[in-house]
């Protein structure tokens, strides 16, 4: 008899779980924590509170929300609509930082320092970042028009693809990695580079589409999300397609039709 309710709960929960596959029942944070010496701050607690999006829980293949061996997190969850204005606070340990939520990407980028060192140690018992610059990011593309995925309504879906990923400095390029998107538009990339050179510059390319930003020689990672603005093809009175026409043409369109029939049928007098 208790296995009724058990198999109830399962069936109703059936559906959140496969909502979850898709990107518009998601949104991401991420980032890295450093310790007040600039090193990673691994094996801590990561929580977050979202305002302008109602969180209704994990996702359903969420890990422990910890950081990693090098500082780095990523907390997923269950949210439909995001206000356009909407935040989310991180706190990790004593430290606390409050970012914006990207709405069409529905991701937020929030990397902290605390104020003290960590307590916690490598395998080899250092605290220090393996010889690697890491970049992650979302490739998106930016809808001309409103859609809706999974009874959501979004303004931009997730690509598929490969993306190539550059370090550059002195206009050399120093360190290259590519890595391909998952079903959320995801991608992590890990270069291989030692000392970061001043003014080195990170590059995400997605077939003819990419975005740059300054490599952070702090945190030792970049979030580079790479956009498709399919919006640009549609000019300032244009309309997208699929998009309505005004009420004003249809009534020219259904004079002009009118006009049609009857000089087919020779009822036009001059």
């Amino acid at each position: 008899m208790r296995a009724r309710p058990l198999l109830l709960a399962a069936l109703l929960l059936a559906p959140l779980a496969a909502a979850d596959h898709t990107f518009s029942h998601r949104a991401y944070v991420v980032g890295r924590v450093l310790d007040v010496e600039g090193k990673p701050a691994p094996g801590l607690a990561v929580n977050v509170t979202f305002e302008g999006a109602r969180a209704t829980g994990r996702c359903f293949d969420s890990r422990e929300e910890r950081t990693g061996p090098m500082g780095d997190y990523e907390v997923c969850r269950h949210v439909h609509e995001i206000a356009p204005n909407a935040t989310v606070t991180v706190r990790v340990g004593g430290a606390e930082r409050t970012v914006p939520v990207d709405h069409e990407l529905r991701h937020a980028v929030a990397s902290l320092q605390l104020a003290e060192p960590s307590p916690h140690v490598d395998v080899n018992g250092e605290r220090a970042f393996a010889r690697s610059f890491v970049v992650t990011g979302r490739a998106f593309e930016l809808l001309p028009r409103t859609t809706t995925e999974e009874g959501i309504p979004v303004d931009a879906r997730p690509m598929g693809g490969e993306v190539n990923v550059t370090l550059r400095a002195g206009g050399e390029v120093r360190a290259q990695a590519s890595a391909k998107t998952d079903e959320h538009g995801r991608y992590v990339a890990e270069l291989a580079v030692g000392e970061l050179p001043p003014g080195a510059v990170v590059r995400a390319v997605l077939g003819r589409d990419g975005a740059e930003e300054l490599a952070s020689s702090l945190y030792r990672r970049a979030d580079v999300n790479v956009l498709r603005d399919s919006r640009l093809a549609f000019g300032p009175g244009a309309d997208a397609p699929g998009t309505a026409t005004p009420a004003g043409a249809w009534t020219g369109l259904v004079a002009l039709a009118a006009v049609a029939l009857a000089l087919g049928r020779g009822r036009v007098r001059r």
